[in-house]
């Protein structure tokens, strides 16, 4: 058996056979790195007397072998084969026995006899290589495969899109995905919103600038009621293609094509047939779209200082409206004094980043505007190369995986895991734990932060019983991912007359227990993920107009699914708002009418003066309540609490209050700065100067623990946001639903080291917990 040197460490084994001892001709094997890193390409040519040649390209794509067939006659195309398969269009089949892969031609089955008295080659190639490629998802299996009738159009289309420019950039891209990192570790919230199934024919000035305000009223009243940055991604600029069910339906009484998306037909019954054309009108269109945002957005359409003049459109509900002027109000208040003194930074506030996200459906789409581009300045690859390049998506900035098309041998996880976005990966009730956990491995085997959104979408009824343990699966395995809720996909039904929608009830249902369960379980809701447009349809049921199902027929536009109105999603965002009370407010809360703990010595012999009683309804009682944190009275409570200087200058480093140079008017103590004390009495003029009115915060146990809460809290954020990356020893600061794994793993019989490698816990912590202790949490 002859051997051929080949660069790259690939061993191949080249095996002659003769059939039915016949010489079936020879075999020349010349082997190539064409520069694609990890990727191995092998040129074959068979020469016999008994067909024409055939020109075929290997390439090695993690143990998957893919066919370029050349036709010696003119023709050619593209043959792809995983596991045992054969390609009937050029002639090839292949079968994988035992690790090797065997190709032969003619269409016959490979055997070691004869196979209808044609003679046969047969070459073994090993290959111990495990190769990432962005056209390696070709040899898997593909859900929702797109069947073109004109493969010469196709290639001509995909040659267009694979020689424009990119529409967004590795920057871009880089910057988005360090917000997500935030968002992961509960620093940050991601709002992303947008169309079903966008149209072409959206793309004009009026239905983008109505998203992109939409958007941005949803972003100002979640950072209001969260006091955390919010990320903006749009299911825009690009969201024309959809998964479907069937890939058939009946229009009129006629089977015809389902509507796939802009990308492949028209929802018009006569367009039904896939056009290539299509998706090069789809990176147009995108590109388009996203130029207007992008000059909007430099116009100062987000500009902070004139909230109002986003407007709020079609909403014509007073409460809604007086909701959202007052927070308008207040942040035109602080932007003024931020003003006046001199700290207003004109270029911060004036814009915004406002990023676009698809679901990656047409991989031949995704593929050809994947490129090979230098990482941004500062950036940290993962996984490194030696040329300082990865493999970008340029089509969009964030693009998901459906739960369609999430398979894990299938060709669209091959082809997400090999690029450097930030991806999503929608979880539906059909996904089991351990798949979830196998799914993070392949996509996110270095288990980068902010890399990967898992979208959950289970339904209202469904939430409660998987959520949890989706969570507590995720935890274990070491993953940090982001999670975000789509409430819309599992709560769709049908009315009884045919119409789909939605219940808005139903929607805001499952974002809310989605918020409880996560804060159960020790985990963070990064997001909420909707379907939604900034005109006036009726298309949801529900929200405070009261919209039945018999109103749905007053402006239902959607072509596939039901969108939330610019109303519903303003008040949907009002509502999960209400779920995230200001850590400044919490903190001022607590500590407010606490201070000074105990009466202030006495300096003079003036009597003190008589404070007034607080009113009945302040004092908290048997029968009464304690007034809201949030009321008028305990904000004057605050600002009293804040006049006391040395109190309020330590308070204020927690973010509370402001300090005020005043002391509290609260006092009892007869010491007044503000007063030229009487000389009547000369001893009192040579008396040491009267002794401040409050207590030494040092000795108030209250403020102290307070102060210490507030230490910790930091120290453990910024151990947080060091999870993942190079060096990291595991984490000092650990939550109970951790402790309660490592407490299952010790009754088990693991030593601690073990158990702290696998939680990421730092080592040693778990022997400083006493048993008693432990147990206990």
């Amino acid at each position: 058996m002859p051997s051929f040197p080949f660069s790259n460490s690939i061993k191949e084994m080249i095996e002659f056979r003769t059939y039915q001892k016949r010489n079936v001709g020879r075999i020349n094997l010349d082997g190539h790195f064409l520069g694609l890193p990890r990727t191995f390409v092998l040129h074959t040519q068979v020469l016999h007397r008994f067909a024409e040649c055939l020109a075929i390209d290997i390439f090695l794509c993690g143990g998957i072998v893919v066919l370029g067939v050349e036709r010696g006659e003119g023709g050619g195309g593209f043959a792809v084969f995983g596991g045992a398969g054969r390609c009937l269009r050029f002639g090839c089949a292949l079968v994988d026995v035992g690790g090797l892969w065997f190709f032969g031609h003619d269409d016959y089955e490979l055997r070691d006899d004869v196979a209808n008295g044609r003679p046969h080659v047969r070459t073994p190639l090993y290959i111990p290589h495990v190769a990432l490629t962005t056209s390696a998802w070709r040899a898997k299996p593909i859900k929702q495969v797109v069947t073109y009738d004109e493969p010469t159009a196709v290639s001509s289309a995909l040659a267009k899109l694979s020689s424009l420019p990119p529409i967004v950039t590795p920057t871009e891209i880089a910057k988005l995905k360090s917000s997500l990192r935030d968002a992961a570790l509960g620093k940050a919230f991601l709002l992303q919103g947008g169309d079903c199934a966008e149209l072409f024919s959206y793309c004009a000035d009026d239905p983008i600038d109505a998203k992109i305000k939409l958007l941005l009223q949803m972003s100002l009243v979640l950072i209001w009621g969260s006091n955390k940055p919010v990320i903006r991604i749009g299911r825009m600029a690009g969201q024309y293609a959809k998964p479907r069910s069937s890939p058939t339906e009946v229009v009129n009484g006629k089977e015809i094509p389902s509507f796939r998306g802009d990308i492949l037909n028209g929802f018009d019954p006569a367009h039904r047939k896939v056009d290539p054309e299509r998706l090069v009108s789809a990176y147009f269109h995108s590109a388009t779209t996203l130029n207007y945002i992008r000059g909007q957005l430099s116009s100062g359409i987000a500009d902070l200082h004139n909230p109002m003049d986003w407007g709020l459109g079609h909403v014509r509900d007073k409460e809604l409206q007086s909701k959202y002027q007052r927070i308008v109000t207040s942040i035109s208040d602080s932007l003024r004094f931020m003003r006046t003194i001199g700290a207003d930074t004109a270029g911060q506030l004036q814009t915004v980043d406002l990023y676009t996200s698809h679901e990656g459906l047409v991989l031949e789409y995704e593929q050809s505007l994947t490129r090979r581009l230098k990482h941004p300045a500062g950036y940290q690859p993962s996984q490194p190369s030696s040329d300082g390049k990865g493999w970008y998506n340029t089509s969009a900035h964030f693009i998901w995986i459906g739960d369609r098309t999430r398979q894990i041998d299938g060709g669209h996880v091959e082809y997400f895991r090999g690029i450097e976005n930030p991806i999503g990966i929608k979880v539906g009730p059909s996904m089991k734990s351990d798949e979830l956990v196998e799914l993070l491995d392949i996509v996110n085997p270095t288990k980068e932060i902010g890399k990967v959104t898992l979208i959950t979408r289970y339904g209202k009824d469904k939430v409660d019983s998987m959520l949890g343990t989706h969570i507590e699966a995720v935890k274990s395995s070491g993953h940090v991912v982001l999670w975000q809720c789509d409430p819309m996909h599992g709560n769709t039904h049908s009315t009884p007359t045919g119409i789909k929608t939605r219940s808005f009830n139903s929607i805001f249902s499952e974002l809310s227990s989605a918020l409880k369960i996560h804060k159960q379980h020790g985990s963070f809701l990064g997001g909420m993920h909707l379907e939604l447009t900034g005109d006036a349809v009726t298309e949801c049921t529900g929200g405070s107009e009261g919209l039945a199902e018999a109103d749905l027929s007053l402006n239902y536009t959607t072509y596939c699914d039901p969108r939330l109105n610019e109303k519903q999603a303003l008040e949907l965002a009002f509502l999960v708002a209400g779920h995230y009370p200001s850590k400044g407010a919490r903190v001022a809360g607590a500590s407010a009418r606490k201070y000074p703990t105990r009466p202030p010595p006495n300096t003079t012999t003036r009597a003190p003066p008589v404070s007034p009683a607080p009113p009945q309804s302040a004092k908290a009682g048997p029968s009464v309540r304690p007034p809201p944190q949030a009321s008028d009275a305990k904000t004057e409570a605050i600002d009293l609490d804040a006049r006391d200087p040395v109190f309020a200058s330590r308070l204020s480093s927690l973010g509370a209050v402001q300090p005020n140079p005043h002391y509290s008017p609260t006092s009892t103590s007869s010491f007044d700065p503000q007063r030229n004390p009487s000389s009547t009495f000369p001893s009192d003029m040579m008396s040491a100067p009267p002794q401040s009115a409050f207590p030494d915060p040092r000795d108030n146990p209250a403020l102290r623990v307070l102060e210490a809460r507030q230490r910790i809290q930091e120290e453990a954020q910024a151990e947080l946001s060091n999870v993942g990356r190079r060096g990291f020893q595991g984490r000092k600061y650990v939550d109970a639903g951790t402790i309660q794994l490592a407490l299952m793993r010790r009754q088990r019989g693991e030593p601690d080291s073990r158990i702290e490698d696998a939680l990421g816990i730092k080592r040693g912590r778990l022997s400083i917990l006493g048993k008693g202790i432990a147990e206990s949490v």
